[in-house]
């Protein structure tokens, strides 16, 4: 009696123990499966981010030649309809204010900018990184149809400077970034790839240009 009271004694217990490793095998597989599943990332130095390009010395080169461009200008009074001050389109042109970016392309102050930041400006002022100074800038030329403007500053000292590139040279797939300093916040650095090359864009002003 003792002995089948004995047996049922470890029966219960090796089915107990069985019952408490089966259920702490089903809660840990989640994070088991979890862990395995996604790579471990434990610093800058990981082979995950290694994998990547590091675009910190190129921003740290190309940030001095970017430029932030305030324009002044006039404008048209776009207000219509019956409550128009000036009816009959005699609206005066009344004083306005716009900011966009460039960037240096030579050390004497050449800056190469679009042409919609310096359209119809009557005066064009040019900021750059680290330099408490603003300069008046001169335009040389633009092309409304390429949306291309060359501007001109004297700082009277050699000043950071970028080269331009050839696009006949940029594959689709390649990585690219983009640096502004358009709103006077700062510079933004974007990132992206080259996704199409020759991509015709309609365009509202009709430019024959308008191929990316």
């Amino acid at each position: 009696m003792e002995r089948s009271c004995s047996r049922v004694m470890y029966c219960f217990l090796g089915l107990l123990v069985f019952c408490l490793g089966f259920c702490a095998n089903a809660l840990a597989t989640p994070e088991t499966l979890y862990r395995e599943g996604v790579p471990e990332i434990r610093g800058p130095k990981s082979t995950a981010l290694k994998q990547l390009p590091d675009f910190t010395p190129l921003a740290r080169t190309v940030s001095g030649a970017i430029v932030n461009i305030s324009v002044e200008g006039k404008g048209e009074d776009e207000t219509t309809g019956e409550l128009a001050p000036f009816p009959f389109n005699n609206s005066p042109e009344i004083p306005s204010r716009s900011t966009g970016s460039g960037f240096l392309i030579s050390p004497d102050g050449y800056i190469a900018t679009s042409n919609h930041v310096v359209d119809k400006a009557s005066r064009i002022i040019v900021r750059i990184l680290n330099d408490k100074n603003e300069y008046t800038a001169t335009l040389i030329g633009k092309d409304p149809k390429t949306d291309v403007a060359l501007l001109k500053i004297d700082a009277g000292r050699s000043l950071p400077f970028t080269y331009l590139g050839d696009s006949d040279e940029v594959e689709v797939g390649e990585w690219v970034i983009a640096i502004g300093n358009q709103f006077e916040l700062g510079q933004t650095l974007t990132l992206g790839i080259v996704s199409a090359k020759a991509r015709r864009v309609p365009s509202t002003g009709g430019s024959p240009y308008d191929v990316y």
